[in-house]
């Protein structure tokens, strides 16, 4: 079984809006999730990319989660809105966050008083943290981010990861003072300021192995630094296919890097236990080379397929191994064909010889 890393971020909340009076609380981060070491097996996984949170109309709107496999990073909170009331006394709404369905909590929104800014959402134990209560009355509070809980107006801290070969700092919570939105596929909150909230940064997931290791598709694929990186930048599915590794060998039976078919061919040379044509025991269409070389006639044989024959052509010219006018179809495309031509070319120029 094979290991990856994999990054998950989800998308991060939205600022809150200002109302008629006081400073909407900003958005908290996504949840961040990175694990250095991940089992997969052959097989689909489904890639979801939380979009970040946008289109409210007075509390922030939440972002949302992203997953793969059983790693999911939850959504960021929306900031609270700024309660829009001339009495005083009147508390801005919370942030959103709490009931371990949040990965950083969103601000806590302002209010006309300056005692009753309206508290932090509460973020989530290995995702995130939680949301500011500004405490200045008409101003918002930050978001929370990744590494560290929103403080007064400005947002907790993201966290610093270079699966992708670049280090990039993801799930950083919003702050007040602008409309700024949470940059794209990186999970950060939306600022929050007088007017009009950013929205939340959409999340992301990047998978990624050493160059040649695990044999997948989707997303985008890169190779850096030694690595192969699959990137999901929105939703899609991962699929791992079944890989054989072939360990290096010398000589003529050296066929590393081939596909399935011809590995199977090399693992049987390999367990040879005396001459280069002990291979019984196998399947049928392995069996049927091995009556290339054990029937009456060191290359009689009837009835096999076009493959084969096409293989027999290497021993039916003028010697046993010449090869002028076989197939072009093994010449260029099966270049391993040559190599297993080596091997039953060798076999029978010692044995002629007597060796």
């Amino acid at each position: 079984m094979a290991t990856v890393k994999v990054l998950v971020v989800a998308g991060g909340g939205q600022g809150g809006y200002r109302g008629s009076y006081g400073q909407g609380g900003a958005g908290g981060a996504g949840g961040f999730q990175y694990n250095s070491s991940f089992s997969i097996s052959p097989g689909s996984y489904t890639v979801t990319v939380g979009a970040g949170g946008s289109g409210g109309g007075g509390q922030g709107a939440d972002g949302q989660n992203s997953s793969f496999s059983t790693i999911t990073a939850l959504k960021g909170g929306g900031g609270g809105i700024a309660v829009s009331t001339n009495s005083a006394g009147a508390m801005g709404a919370a942030g959103n966050g709490g009931n371990g369905t949040y990965g950083s909590g969103g601000g806590g929104g302002g209010s006309n008083s300056p005692s009753n800014s309206g508290a932090g959402g509460v973020g989530t134990a290995g995702q995130g943290n939680n949301g500011a209560t500004y405490g200045g009355g008409y101003y918002g509070g930050g978001g929370g981010g990744s590494s560290s809980s929103g403080s007064g107006g400005t947002g907790g801290s993201g966290t610093s990861n270079s699966i992708s070969s670049s280090a990039v700092t993801y799930a950083t919570g919003g702050s007040t003072g602008n409309s700024n939105n949470g940059a794209a596929n990186t999970g950060n909150g939306g600022n929050s300021t007088n007017g009009t909230p950013g929205n939340g940064g959409s999340g992301i997931v990047i998978i990624s192995a050493p160059t040649g290791t695990v044999n997948a598709t989707g997303g985008t694929k890169t190779n850096v630094g030694g690595n192969d990186i699959w990137t999901f930048t929105s939703s899609g599915t991962w699929i791992l296919n079944q890989s054989l590794t072939l360990a290096p060998t010398t000589g003529y039976y050296s066929l590393t890097g081939e596909n399935t078919i011809l590995s199977k061919i090399h693992a049987f040379i390999m367990g040879v236990v005396t001459g280069y044509y002990t291979l019984t025991g196998e399947n049928s269409i392995f069996n049927r080379v091995i009556n290339l070389l054990t029937t009456t006639g060191y290359y009689a044989v009837t009835g096999v397929n076009l493959m084969l024959n096409r293989l027999i052509n290497i021993f039916t010219k003028t010697g046993y191994y010449t090869t002028k006018g076989f197939s072009i179809y093994l010449v260029a495309p099966f270049h391993t064909a040559w190599k297993l031509y080596n091997v039953v070319s060798t076999y029978w120029r010692d044995k002629n010889s007597g060796n």
